[in-house]
């Protein structure tokens, strides 16, 4: 049996669920009463965040943060 597993990185998965959600990253952006260009540099994996503000995007995301 050969199981697949999706790589993803954090970036990539907080802007699919962006997307899944219909959202821009102007709306992500104000949710979080950050600038857009934050989002862009999340998204695209140049800025670390705090377990603080990747819970708060989870809450926005609709979706939970999971310790792993």
């Amino acid at each position: 049996m050969n199981i697949f597993i999706k790589e993803e990185t954090l970036g990539q998965r907080i802007r699919a669920q962006r997307i899944t959600l219909g959202m821009t990253q102007e709306e992500l952006a104000e949710a979080l009463y950050v600038e857009k260009s934050i989002i862009s540099y999340y998204e695209n994996d140049q800025k670390e965040m705090r377990v603080s503000g990747l819970a708060e995007i989870a809450k926005v995301l609709q979706t939970r943060l999971i310790a792993l």
